[in-house]
């Protein structure tokens, strides 16, 4: 009893023991983990930051219809966030379905801060705002932005300007110096389901007020602009100072090329004028000084105060270069043609003379000047199409056709007569009639390959892509020619075909109606067909599909291609009515059909400069009485002496159709008159067969290529 007891004891105290440890363990347990949980709720969550963006689109808000509207964002990641990569993408209408989205890839690594350049085509459309966001590459919205946008048509003529001064040149605004419009070719017929505004207009200026970073780094993020002037630039950075500064030069030369105005204005500006000095008709030639201004400015004063002396530029003329005004012997007003634009030099600050004074020195630089659009701001209105010209620019010479009437006739009687009469009586002949059950099939069988045969023969290609490039240079004060190029690319499929549509980096690319009526007037904004389009390095459209007897055409801006160079050099100078001088193929390639015109009906023609040649103009090269139309000639149609025409050829002749003389009517008019006159102005025009770098390649399908370059140089006599 007492040991059954002492061990009942011993149980309540061992079961006593081991709760006790159980819950001093439990105790333990929580102690020690107590600290840590303290700790994980003190220290702070670290979220990463998306990037941020600033975005600005057009210039100072504004973009001219039927132009490329550039869109700038600046995109920012602090460090310490996690590396980024995804997209910036643009749209008119705020992402909806059935428009197209353009974007361009983007990769951060903190710290970032990059400048991103979108390019989006405007369309005839009066669109006043453009979205942008940002986008990961898993489709997540980072950010957007809702930016407003001001449209201007062909009445206005915008001009930007770059000055210290907020306010610089507002005065004038509403001013009409220049001449009417001229549209550039023959795309603009005026015609019933015309959008383009009428012949005849004479723009008013619009003065937006800009910094050097606005400037887009691409051709055709300038295409808004008419003009561009730097004045009163003490604390403005230095346009050389940019970083990239070469590719700005390449954009500025592209554009001022194609009949936009440059104005400089001052010693400040001449300074600071960076990558744009070279296209300026004067160079530095001392400091400048305080001087009272030209008589013939004094005289159109109309304020009642007394004008000061103003800080005159001491310059030098450049060759090519004219004076409007002088001063003491020097230049107060110069000019100088580059490509169809123009530069002007003012020896004092734009921003500093009276409004009345400034209002008549413009009048006088510009009282013959005639704005131009761009070559392309024709190819992208498809509604003033008439006839459809793409199909005349870059033509497929690979169409398939079918024979003649009479040899499908001949053919299908022959098979009729073989089928029926002919193999009865034969048949009947050896007695063998039974057998016309495996002699019809048999007729049928080889008559069936023999059409077949023929279809692959006439059938053309499956996929040929036809390629024009215009390559339009202008002469810098270093006797460099620079510029840029404008393509049309046309796609055409005799079968089904998808093929995958890729355009190189500093290249903007628009699809055209893919109709065949050229009166498209449905068609709300460009490249309305595609979902998305990239921009940048991997640029394109992505996969494009053809049907049978179907064409698509893109309109391309680039840069001046490689083998180009820097085209052929001429130094030239008029001798009475003739042109003597050298010609220097600096480019890689050979050029044929070369042709001198001056708008004073001088032509002179080379059959062949080859590349890293230099030639003599000689006076047996020159054309006398010309009797042909001046495009025959230039395309090398025809030799242009009287006597020697075909005198068959009419308006309606083959000739007339052809590619080259389609090239030359949409760029200078049947008889060049769309291109600026002057006896001291002459045009060099040269071909080429050779295969350039395209900006526009296809991938997935081969294709046949038809490839033609023009090579357009407007010069100015020495």
């Amino acid at each position: 009893m007492a040991a059954s007891s002492k061990a009942k004891s011993f149980y309540i105290k061992s079961g006593k023991v081991r709760g006790f440890l159980l819950l001093a363990g439990i105790f333990l347990a929580l102690c020690l983990s107590l600290p840590g949980l303290v700790v994980a709720h003190a220290a702070p969550t670290q979220v990463s930051s998306p990037p941020k963006i600033a975005v600005r689109a057009g210039f100072d808000g504004y973009y001219k219809l039927n132009s490329w509207l550039p869109v700038k964002v600046d995109i920012s990641l602090a460090v310490g966030n996690a590396s980024f990569e995804g997209w910036i993408e643009a749209s008119f209408t705020n992402f909806g379905d059935g428009s197209p989205i353009y974007r361009r890839a983007v990769q951060l690594t903190p710290p970032a801060d990059r400048e991103i350049w979108l390019y989006l085509p405007s369309g005839n459309q009066s669109l006043q705002s453009v979205q942008v966001r940002l986008v990961s590459q898993e489709t997540t919205v980072i950010t957007s932005q809702d930016i407003s946008i001001h449209p201007l048509d062909q009445s206005d003529l915008l001009v930007g300007v770059i000055s210290d001064d907020p306010n610089s040149l507002a005065i004038l605004n509403g001013l009409r110096p220049t001449q009417a419009y001229n549209k550039g070719s023959l795309f603009y017929a005026i015609d019933y389901y015309s959008r383009s505004p009428r012949p005849g207009i004479v723009p008013a200026i619009k003065i937006i007020h800009i910094l050097p970073p606005d400037l887009p780094p691409d051709v055709s993020g300038w295409d808004s602009l008419d003009g561009l002037v730097l004045t009163g630039l003490s604390n403005t950075i230095p346009l050389d100072r940019l970083q990239n500064a070469a590719t700005y030069q390449s954009a500025a030369a592209a554009w001022l090329v194609q009949g936009r105005f440059l104005f400089i204005g001052g010693d400040s500006g001449l300074t600071r004028s960076g990558y744009l000095g070279d296209f300026l008709p004067v160079q530095a030639a001392g400091a400048p000084q305080n001087k009272a201004l030209p008589d013939q400015l004094r005289r159109l004063q109309t304020e009642s105060t007394t004008l000061p002396q103003f800080l005159i530029a001491d310059t030098g003329l450049l060759p090519g270069a004219s004076t409007q005004l002088t001063l003491d012997g020097k230049p107060f007003l110069a000019e100088k043609p580059f490509g169809l634009g123009r530069s002007w030099f003012s020896a004092a600050e734009l921003n500093a003379l009276p409004p009345s004074i400034l209002g008549g020195l413009w009048e006088i630089a510009f009282q013959d000047y005639e704005p131009h659009l761009s070559y392309t701001t024709g190819l992208r209105r498809p509604t003033d199409l008439s006839p459809p010209w793409t199909s005349r620019l870059s033509p497929n010479t690979r169409v398939a056709t079918l024979p003649n009437p009479d040899v499908i006739g001949l053919a299908l009687g022959i098979y009729v007569l073989l089928l029926g009469p002919t193999s009865y009586l034969v048949l009947k002949m050896f007695g063998k009639r039974e057998m016309g059950w495996l002699v019809a099939p048999v007729l049928a069988i080889i008559f069936s390959a023999g059409f077949y045969v023929a279809g692959a023969i006439t059938s053309g290609e499956p996929l040929v892509i036809s390629r024009v490039s215009i390559v339009m240079l202008g002469e810098t004060a270093q006797g460099k020619m620079v510029g840029g190029s404008t393509n049309l690319g046309t796609l055409y499929s005799n079968a089904r075909n998808s093929v995958e549509i890729q355009v190189n980096d500093q290249t903007q690319a628009v699809s055209l109606p893919n109709s065949k009526n050229s009166f498209d007037l449905a068609v709300p904004v460009p490249n309305s067909d595609f979902a998305t389009i990239r921009q940048g390095p991997s640029g394109g459209f992505g996969p494009v599909y053809l049907g049978q007897d179907d064409q698509r055409s893109f309109a391309l801006e680039s840069i001046t291609p490689q083998e180009v160079g820097e085209g052929i050099v001429a130094n030239l100078s008029a001798k009475g009515t003739e042109i003597t001088g050298t010609l220097e193929n600096r480019s890689l390639t050979d050029w044929v059909n070369l042709s001198i015109w001056s708008s004073g009906n001088i032509i002179y023609q080379v059959p062949l400069i080859k590349a890293s040649e230099k030639i003599t103009l000689q006076k047996s090269y020159m054309l006398e009485n010309r009797t042909d139309s001046l495009v025959l000639v230039l395309a090398g149609l025809v030799d242009g002496n009287a006597g020697t025409s075909n005198s068959a050829l009419g308006i309606g002749s083959p000739a007339y159709q052809s590619q080259e003389v389609s090239i030359l009517n949409t760029l200078m008019g049947s008889e060049g008159q769309v291109l600026p006159k002057g006896l001291a102005r002459v045009y060099l025009i040269g071909w080429s067969q050779a295969t350039f770098k395209f900006p526009l390649k296809i991938e997935g399908q081969g294709a046949k290529s038809k490839d033609l370059t023009l090579l357009f140089e407007p010069l100015a006599l020495s």
